[in-house]
């Protein structure tokens, strides 16, 4: 996600985060959508962002048909035991 792209998220010690500044995802895979409907939705408080944000989602995605199989990645990737 581009969440240093909105001002979510710091790429370097000592920047200012931008604290309105975040996504709300709205569809998960496997989510059945429907035309028009939202799946995700970011916040800025600098609209110049916006751009940048939408460039690095375009791709990141993809909505397939009711009986696609779905591949979704595990809730938990690996376990530290220490």
């Amino acid at each position: 996600f581009p969440s240093h792209d909105i001002g979510a998220c710091r790429q370097k010690q000592g920047e200012v985060l931008q604290l309105g500044a975040g996504i709300e995802i709205h569809a998960k895979p496997g989510d059945l959508v429907t035309k028009n409907q939202t799946i995700l939705t970011l916040h800025t408080d600098e609209v110049s962002r916006f751009e940048r944000a939408v460039d690095a989602l375009t791709g990141g995605f993809s909505i397939g048909g009711k009986d696609d199989e779905v591949k979704r990645l595990p809730l938990v990737v690996e376990r530290i035991e220490g």
